[in-house]
């Protein structure tokens, strides 16, 4: 069986921030100075960050102090938008890429260092979602993760 993989380094940068707004627009979203700050946050490094990282970054764009509580707020709320993912094993987030196209996340995570790839193989997202409503459990949303070692840290 032949799959589609497209795998690409989860190097985010601003440039994504239009396409987010249009996505989170459409969707009946407002993209407040906050929230546009928040995902310039999680996008500008292109690597995961946490939730504080972000705080601290969206508090020195702004010349204030913000609360990480609002920041975990607005995170959720892109996630259910598709503009972030959250990397579960390492309680970081990163960009999506494509908010326009909702899809399952399968995330590779170096544990040397934390460089993460991620891959867009749909045919595997259906896999686990038939092997998972085989069992009479109905995913919500995916996000898969394995952990190990990137080629320059496996040298």
């Amino acid at each position: 069986m032949t799959t589609n993989n497209h795998a690409h380094l989860h190097q985010i940068h601003t440039h994504i921030a239009g396409p987010a707004q249009h996505a989170f627009e459409a969707a009946g979203g407002h993209w407040t100075v906050m929230r546009k700050s928040v995902f310039e946050a999680v996008a500008a490094e292109g690597a995961p960050r946490t939730a504080y990282e972000i705080t601290d970054h969206v508090s020195s764009a702004l010349g204030r102090k913000i609360g990480a509580n609002t920041i975990y707020r607005i995170l959720e709320l892109f996630i259910e938008h598709n503009l972030v993912s959250r990397i579960e094993s390492q309680n970081t987030y990163v960009a999506c890429d494509h908010p326009q196209n909702p899809a399952d996340c399968i995330f590779l995570v170096c544990s040397g260092c934390g460089k993460t790839t991620h891959l867009d193989d749909q045919a595997t997202s259906e896999q686990v979602r038939a092997l998972a409503t085989a069992t009479g459990f109905t995913p919500d949303r995916m996000v898969i993760e394995a952990n190990g070692r990137c080629v320059g840290c496996s040298l």
